[in-house]
């Protein structure tokens, strides 16, 4: 059994079709405690998301771990933090889905255009295409799940750290509101001129907040 005495783990799920490589600076600029791990969505099998994730956490001989939700990922950190909530330390959500926000099919491309239309994502969206031609029935499928999250936090006590770009145009900051209304024990952070992806860009705003906890 590994030792987390002197280490903090953390374990991030990342958005819709981003990649380990999409979270690269994320992962470099972590506090030299931090044991860093990255699960990707396309190796975790929905419904049985969190036992995928609590058997990772077994191999991997973590006890308890704080969890990254970015985007997508958010929703799948969120049921596992439900489901497992002795193995979540702290939970952070970062412009994740959990709150259905009821647009129409044609306002959620629009607004995945809106997001991705810059020139400092380039490589990570050419990535991302890549990766939706060789799976798009698995990415379709959690997007899909993840979209219509609408999660019942009754009795749900895991410290969560709620963490917003003000800027979404993806999944907006009204939503990211109502989850911290909805979970009791959390804190709210709003990233001002900071958009959806903020995580990846500017990854050090992350590690701000963390470091206050």
């Amino acid at each position: 059994m590994r030792s987390e005495e002197n280490k903090s783990v953390f374990i991030l799920v990342g958005g819709w079709l981003r990649d380990e490589k999409t979270y690269e600076k994320l992962k470099r600029t972590a506090p030299g405690n931090v044991d860093f791990y990255f699960v990707h969505y396309k190796h975790l099998k929905h419904p049985s998301f969190s036992g995928d994730l609590l058997k990772f956490t077994k191999d991997s001989g973590l006890e308890k771990v704080n969890l990254i939700g970015h985007s997508t990922g958010g929703a799948l950190c969120i049921d596992f933090a439900i489901k497992n909530p002795h193995k979540v330390r702290r939970l952070y959500l970062v412009d994740s889905e959990g709150v259905y926000g009821k647009e129409k099919s044609w306002e959620i491309f629009v607004n995945l255009i809106k997001s991705n239309l810059t020139r400092r994502k380039f490589f990570q969206n050419v990535r991302s295409t890549l990766h939706l031609i060789k799976s798009p029935f698995l990415h379709f499928r959690f997007a899909k799940y993840a979209h219509f999250a609408d999660f019942i936090f009754d009795n749900f006590d895991v410290e969560t750290s709620i963490i917003w770009g003000e800027r979404d145009t993806l999944i907006p900051l009204w939503q990211g509101k109502v989850l911290h209304k909805l979970i009791k024990n959390s804190d709210f952070h709003v990233l001002k001129e900071y958009d959806h992806d903020w995580l990846f860009l500017h990854p050090e705003k992350f590690w701000e907040i963390v470091k206050n906890k």
